[in-house]
């Protein structure tokens, strides 16, 4: 596997999670790529922005991430930002995400939310997204 892929998978609630470009159209989307582009260069701004839910309802953690980031440092291991061409792989893996949403292929999500306009209104949005990632990406 690509040396990336646990910060695609993993450390979501520990401000390690590395993902790719989301949008940019909403104050949430932008504050997500600066995030992004903090943990992919390594540099995080000061003062650090305070911390807002995102979209999803996840929050936009940057002390945490900030305080992922240095201890990486202490420990001189592979970070975002030492991972050469991370930002063309999560990309990559966001397109995946966006044809395949987890919310529509896992069989546990779908039978605990079986509600067809709500899964209808699911499949819109990730749509949506493919749509805007391409576009961002050229296509």
């Amino acid at each position: 596997m690509h040396p990336a892929y646990e910060f695609f998978r993993s450390f979501a609630t520990s401000g390690g999670q590395f993902l790719g470009w989301s949008g940019d159209s909403t104050l949430q989307q932008q504050e997500a790529n600066a995030l992004r582009n903090a943990k992919l260069t390594g540099q995080f701004p000061s003062p650090l922005p305070t911390s807002t839910a995102s979209e999803s309802g996840s929050e936009i953690a940057w002390e945490l991430s900030q305080a992922w980031e240095e201890e990486l440092v202490k420990l001189d291991v592979k970070r975002p930002s030492t991972i050469k061409g991370i930002d063309e792989v999560a990309d990559v893996d966001e397109i995946l995400g966006s044809l395949l949403p987890w919310r529509l292929t896992n069989e546990d999500f779908l039978r605990m939310n079986q509600d067809e306009s709500q899964r209808k209104a699911l499949k819109r949005i990730a749509e949506k997204q493919l749509v805007d990632l391409l576009d961002h990406l050229g296509f």
